[in-house]
């Protein structure tokens, strides 16, 4: 049926649509909320786009079981899960990236997020995030963006200032976990708190991500 016949029976009938401009409203439950913190301090972001705010999960090819995880995570936020192909070559190395993921779509109870963690596009960390992060944000953030060393744990968290560091740090202090910040301002676990770390992060780590703990 074409969208004129549509049109000529709505109007027939006197049926109104929803205003497609504006998304509708789906409310995050505490465990999405904790899971979407720790997204977005590892891989993930967030996108304003004026109206409404939206997202992504994307993981690469290998880490397919994890990206799949997420999505069923925050299913009744996203769009279908899908595999991706990167249409241009990455001048870096050559090759044509592949990942799996989905889009979140646009949600009007984003928009708190997106202004706790942006300020003019730009992604930083509050005392409010830290006030709603949790174990389970952790280990999300320690799944995108973590890994283990020869004594500890390593978080790759370069695209902070060391201001959102220092309050990371101390989030992870009232966790027990001592950590420093490298001058490359990665986050270092030392071997002290290895163990409680461990602890801590690994009942919600995934299978498939259990070679990243010691």
């Amino acid at each position: 049926i074409n969208h004129s016949w549509i049109f000529q029976l709505r109007k027939k009938w006197n049926l109104d649509r929803e205003d497609l401009k504006f998304s509708k409203s789906i409310l995050l439950t505490k465990r999405q909320e904790e899971i979407l913190i720790g997204h977005i301090l590892g891989d993930g972001h967030l996108r304003n786009n004026w109206t409404n705010v939206s997202g992504k999960i994307e993981q690469g090819y290998k880490q397919k079981e994890y990206s799949e995880w997420k999505y069923n995570e925050l299913k009744n936020l996203c769009s279908d899960f899908k595999y991706y192909k990167r249409k241009t070559i990455d001048n870096r190395t050559g090759l044509y990236y592949e990942s799996y993921g989905a889009t979140i779509l646009a949600n009007p109870e984003l928009n708190k997020y997106y202004n706790l963690f942006y300020r003019n596009n730009i992604k930083y960390i509050s005392k409010e995030i830290m006030d709603l992060f949790t174990p389970l944000s952790l280990s999300v953030m320690f799944m995108d963006d973590g890994t283990k060393t020869d004594c500890g744990y390593k978080l790759c968290t370069q695209c902070f200032s060391l201001q959102d560091l220092d309050l990371l740090v101390c989030k992870l202090l009232a966790m027990k976990i001592s950590s420093t910040i490298y001058k490359d301002k990665t986050i270092y676990i030392p071997s002290s708190s290895k163990d409680l770390f461990t602890q801590l992060i690994k009942p919600y780590i995934i299978p498939s991500m259990l070679y990243k703990l010691h």
